[in-house]
C-alpha cells in the first residue's frame, strides 16, 4: 500500500475512510476522557470551594467514561495493544501462536455481538418504559445505553478487521 501511495496512486476510498475513522476514534476517546476529567474537577471545586453540590456532573462524567472506554477499546483492538494474558500462548511455536491469535478475535466477535444484541434490548426497553436517571437531571437512560449496541457494532467491525488481517497472515505461512 505504501509503494502505491509513494508512486502517486491514491489509496482506495474505503481505505481512506478506515484511516480517517482510526484517527477520529482516538480523538473521540481522548475528548470524552478529557471532558470527564474537566467535569469531575469542576464538580470537586464546586463542592469543596463554593459549597455547591452537583450530582449531575458525576453522572455525566460516568457516561463519558463509559463511552470513552468503548471507543478506546476499539482503537486498541485495531493495533492489537489491548490487555491480554499471553503466558500460555508464549509457550507455543509461532505458527501455533498465530492460529490461537486467530481464535481470540473470533471469540471476541461472539462476545461483542451478544453485547450489541443485549444493548439493543436494553435501549428498546428503557426507551419504551421512559426510564430516567435518579439524579435531578432525569436523564433518559436509553441515551447512555446506546453505547452498548453502537460500541458492540464498532468492536465487531474491529474484530472482523483483525480476523481478515490474521487470516491473510495465516495464508502466507
Amino acid at each position: 500500500m505504501e509503494d502505491k501511495e509513494k508512486k502517486g496512486t491514491p489509496a482506495p476510498p474505503l481505505s481512506r475512510r478506515v484511516t480517517w475513522w482510526d484517527g477520529t476514534e482516538k480523538w473521540v476517546s481522548g475528548g470524552l476522557m478529557a471532558f470527564a476529567l474537566i467535569l469531575s474537577f469542576y464538580s470537586v471545586v464546586a463542592r469543596y470551594v463554593f459549597h455547591w453540590p452537583l450530582d449531575w456532573s458525576d453522572e455525566i462524567a460516568a457516561y463519558a467514561v463509559v463511552w470513552c472506554t468503548f471507543f478506546g477499546i476499539s482503537a486498541l483492538i485495531k493495533t492489537d495493544q489491548h490487555v491480554r494474558v499471553d503466558l500460555l500462548i508464549g509457550r507455543f511455536s509461532e505458527k501455533q501462536q498465530n492460529i490461537l491469535n486467530f481464535f481470540h478475535p473470533l471469540l471476541g466477535l461472539g462476545f461483542v455481538l451478544v453485547v450489541a444484541w443485549g444493548g439493543c434490548w436494553m435501549v428498546k426497553k428503557s426507551h419504551a418504559a421512559f426510564i430516567t436517571s435518579e439524579s435531578h437531571l432525569k436523564f433518559p437512560m436509553y441515551l447512555p445505553f446506546l453505547i452498548m449496541p453502537l460500541g458492540g457494532l464498532l468492536l465487531s467491525f474491529r474484530m472482523l478487521e483483525r480476523l481478515v488481517m490474521l487470516g491473510k497472515s495465516l495464508k502466507g505461512q
